[in-house]
Formats: C-alpha cells, structure tokens, sequence
C-alpha cells in the first residue's frame, strides 16, 4: 500500500477460517470511504485458517496478516496488532463475527468528535448482549461487577469487557500494556491516557461458525490479570490499603476501649482515648504504607492534618448517626454503618487530596511507532 491508512482494524484469530472472508466483507462495506487497513494476528492451530488469510491478502490490497509461532493469548495478538499497525487510529474487533462491523463507523464518528477512547457496549441504549447464552451472560456479570470494584478507571463504562473498541494512538504511554489475560481494554485502560472515553452501542451476536474460546481458564486469567493491575496501580491499591489501616483501626480503637473499661476507666474517659490511639495508629501506617510515595514535607505537618480531618469524620459521623437515629428512629448499629461510610469517604478524599499531596507528573508516551511488516502470502 503506497498510502498510509488512518484507521488499522485489528482483529485476533484463532482458528477462525470460516469468517474471515465474511468478516472481511463487512468490515470493506462498514468503512467504504475510509482509508483503512485490516491487520489479523493469527495463532491458529490449523492450516485452514493461514490459507483463508492468505486468499485474503491476495483479494484485498488493505489486509495483511502474521501467523504467530508463540502462544500468549488473544492480548498479546492485539498487542502485536498495534505494532504492525500504521494507522493513527487502532480498533480491535474479534474475529468470529459477534462484533457487528457497522460498529467500527459508529466508533470512528465519535473519534472523529473528539474521544480518544471508544467501546462498543452491549449495556447503553440500543446495545444487546443477545448473542450470549445464560451461563456466559452470567459469567460477564460477574466478571463485570468484580472489575468496577477493582479498577477506579473501569467505572466510566457501563462493558469493560468488551473485546470491541477504538483508540487513538498517542493515547498509548511509555507503561506497555502486558499480554496477560483476555481482557485487553482493561490493559489498555489502566496503562494508557484517556481523558474522554465514549461508548457506542453494540449488538453482540450469536456465533455462527467456529466454537467460543472462552473456558475456566480464561476466567482463572482474569481474576490474575485483575490482581496484577491493582498491584501496578497506586490508585487502586491505595484504596485498599486504606481500607485495610482503617479496620486495623477500628479493632485497636474497639481493643482499646474494652481494656481501659476493664481498668475502671468510664466510657467516657475510654472512647476519646481509644479514638486517640486508632488515630495515631491510622495516621503511621497510611504515612509508612498507603501514602508512602507521598511523603512529602514534614511528619508533624501531615500528623495534624490527618488528625484535623479525622476529627471532622467523626464529628460527620455523630452527625448523621444522631439524624438518622433520634429524629428518623433508625436503628443505632445501621445508623452508624452510615456514618462510618460518609466519614470513611471524608477521610479517604481529603487524605488523598490534602493531607498527602498527590505529586504533578507527566507521562511519557509508549513508543508503538508504526513499522511495516512483511505479508505471508
């Protein structure tokens, strides 16, 4: 091809020879007028599927394809994808005809208006997860509920596990996305820089050729995958260590409460000290552990800081438990459930935002330069 395309489709197989001329059709008829480019990473296990690839490339000057000798799954296919590629923009779509290719014009029109980040979802208006059965629509739902709760940036869409989507390509960064588990968009998510993500709808269809490559292993992938990102993520892992300080907090503050009452201390002597000491606690190990690449400035001055804002959450706190309480007539144990999330929320807002300071940095693009690559034809 003389010209460079704008948009490089990538699409994985894996034994997929009955589709790839329809797929290849559909995807001519959806991006007619576009200078595109078809760019298959095949890690079949049949000689069917490399000789439909290579009648492919030799009908249709925009395809081109690599057959793969390694075997680290359909992320590191779509990662080499984004190597081989040339174009500006890079969509992936699986190559077993679920993904409508009509679905790549609506992503490239909200490219085109200013997305970086574009995702076929099967869960926004006009989008079907109908080509699933029971126990896989279930398997998504949990799959998908398990990600929002992981992964702060999975939660501006409604299907972060689609296998469908578009970006652009300066959104990748220097932190290479790792060709570990299926779920590539959660790589490319957590890694990138994408500041206006955007959701099209998609129809998923039913598979007519070729058998689902999903199985427990793939499920097993995930939840390592999962494991793997929250690691690399200090955002996402500092949540969770925040919540860890905070119930290591609660049961010093409980502890403590019940020694000092068994001394002869009255509870009202014994809760301030008690509050007092899981104070002190939470602030050391959020300070040694939580907030450990934030430690800037003096100790004293994050001391009180952190202390000012605790004394806030618990006046939060008896706030609500005392609406919710005396003038609502909840039950106190719910009522302070409430009171202990708003003021949880508070603490961990504030000593994210002011008591630890998070550090300006920039970010270096990954350089995925485009570069040729030879046709196997």
């Amino acid at each position: 091809m003389s010209q460079s395309p704008r948009l490089s489709v990538i699409v994985p197989t894996r034994n997929e020879a009955e589709n790839i001329e329809p797929l290849r059709v559909a995807v001519g008829e959806a991006l007619r007028g576009v200078a595109y480019e078809m760019v298959f990473v095949d890690d079949s296990t049949d000689c069917a599927t490399v000789t439909a690839l290579e009648r492919a490339v030799a009908q249709d000057a925009s395809v081109r394809f690599e057959h793969r000798g390694i075997s680290d799954g359909l992320s590191g296919a779509v990662l080499r994808g984004f190597e081989l590629s040339r174009g500006s923009v890079l969509a992936v779509i699986d190559g077993d005809l679920q993904h409508p290719p009509e679905t790549l014009r609506r992503m490239l029109t909200r490219i085109d208006g200013g997305a970086d980040l574009v995702v076929g979802s099967r869960f926004v208006a006009g989008g079907s997860d109908g080509g699933l059965d029971g126990l896989r629509k279930f398997i998504s739902l949990v799959a998908r509920a398990t990600i929002w709760a992981a992964l702060k940036k999975t939660r501006v869409l409604t299907d972060p596990t689609s296998g469908c989507f578009m970006l652009r390509r300066e959104g990748l960064t220097k932190a290479r996305p790792e060709a570990v588990g299926w779920k590539i968009l959660l790589e490319v998510l957590q890694r990138g820089r994408f500041d206006r993500p955007a959701e099209v709808p998609l129809q998923f269809a039913a598979r007519v050729y070729g058998v689902s490559k999903l199985g427990g292993r793939q499920v097993v992938d995930l939840y390592r995958q999962l494991w793997r990102l929250v690691r690399a993520s200090p955002d996402d892992r500092r949540f969770y260590a925040f919540a860890l300080v905070g119930a290591s907090g609660v049961v010093l503050n409980e502890a403590a409460f019940l020694v000092l009452g068994r001394l002869g201390a009255v509870p009202e002597l014994a809760a301030p000290i008690s509050a007092a000491l899981s104070m002190v606690s939470n602030f050391v190990w959020n300070d040694r552990f939580t907030y450990r690449d934030r430690r800037e400035g003096q100790a004293v001055g994050r001391a009180v800081r952190a202390v000012a804002t605790q004394v806030v959450g618990i006046g939060l706190d008896t706030a609500i438990v005392a609406l919710l309480h005396s003038v609502i007539g909840m039950p106190g144990a719910v009522a302070n459930l409430f009171g202990i999330v708003v003021a949880a929320a508070w603490n961990y807002g504030v000593f994210s935002s002011w008591v630890w300071r998070p550090a300006a940095a920039g970010t270096a693009p990954w350089n995925v330069n485009p570069q040729e690559a030879s046709q196997k034809s």
